[in-house]
């Protein structure tokens, strides 16, 4: 180990990180203890061990880098690779023997029918900006390349904004939806139709 400098960090979170390390020549073994109040001995190698990184202090103070240790480099891979209690429950599902659900529990809230909530435009996002911002960068990556004259996209479920990527064009671009008004006010499409695929899939 070469020892440790210290990197002025900027954040709002605070952080402690605890790993085992070899000793660290010259390192202060009360400093590095101090600097984060989780930090304990891990093995028999030495107290200096407990100090460690004692401060990723992300919030506030410094950023310990730290040469690359070969047995702290093990030991963080093997933790980085163990699943949480989720993934292990996806490596072996238990399904039910029995269809746990009844007919009325797939209704929805109002079942009235949509066009009466299509009626009137609402010129609103129904999904909020970050959502947005990952379905534009989702959209870049399966879409055709841009400006080609024999690619058409069919936006189904359409309203007044399709969030595709900026200046995207393509030969045919036809939306589809329920409310004319906001079917006309998209700039992403070439054309539109105003249709109830619930009364006529």
């Amino acid at each position: 180990m070469q020892g440790l400098r210290t990197l002025p960090v900027q954040s709002h979170h605070r952080a402690h990180v605890c790993a085992a390390l070899p000793r660290l020549p010259g390192a202060s073994q009360r400093t590095l203890a101090q600097s984060s109040p989780h930090a304990s001995a891990v093995t028999s190698n030495g107290a200096s061990r407990r100090q460690l990184l004692g401060s990723l202090v992300l919030g506030g103070s410094s950023l310990l880098e730290l040469s690359s240790s070969s047995s702290w480099s093990s030991r963080s891979v093997a933790q980085a690779a163990a699943m949480s209690e989720k993934e292990k429950v996806l490596q072996d599902p238990k399904w039910p023997e029995k269809w746990p659900f009844r007919p009325e529990d797939f209704l929805r809230y109002d079942e009235s029918d949509d066009s009466v909530f299509y009626e009137a435009p609402r010129f609103v996002y129904h999904i909020d900006e970050a959502a947005v911002k990952s379905l534009t960068e989702f959209y870049s990556t399966v879409f055709p390349p841009a400006g080609q004259d024999d690619v058409a996209l069919l936006d189904i479920c359409s309203s007044w904004v399709s969030h595709y990527p900026p200046g995207y064009t393509a030969g045919r671009i036809v939306a589809l939806g329920m409310n004319e008004e906001e079917l006309k006010g998209n700039k992403h499409v070439s054309e539109y139709v105003v249709h109830d695929l619930n009364l006529e899939p």
